[in-house]
């Protein structure tokens, strides 16, 4: 199996809120109908005391942080067969509704679980 995992900042002058409503309830909806799509996982980077806690004890939690990241799974014949494929497409475009794509990162990967439960 293999993991998309893209970290990702909103779109300049769109609030937190915002950003997680759209994400959560427009974006959503496009990207769980990506064909092959086997989990699909959203993380909302939380805000406030517990993010300044982190802050003050981690020097990596400084700064400028990412404002989530999406998780897709594919198997490795579906996600080859993704380009061009029109729900595919459709997501990605409209990542330019909330996400800023020139300070986000998109990868894939291969999970290694090394604590489950």
């Amino acid at each position: 199996m293999i993991k998309l995992v893209y970290c990702i900042r909103r779109k300049q002058g769109l609030s937190v809120e915002a950003f997680q409503k759209y994400w959560l309830e427009t974006h959503a909806a496009l990207a769980k109908n990506i064909p092959g799509v086997k989990r699909y996982v959203q993380v909302h980077a939380l805000e406030g005391e517990l993010q300044e806690m982190l802050a003050a004890g981690h020097p990596a939690a400084k700064g400028d942080h990412f404002d989530g990241i999406a998780e897709l799974w594919f198997e490795e014949d579906d996600l080859k067969a993704l380009p061009g494929e029109p729900a595919a497409l459709a997501a990605m475009q409209d990542e330019a509704n909330f996400i800023d794509s020139d300070r986000s990162v998109a990868f894939l990967a291969r999970e290694h679980v090394i604590v489950d439960g």
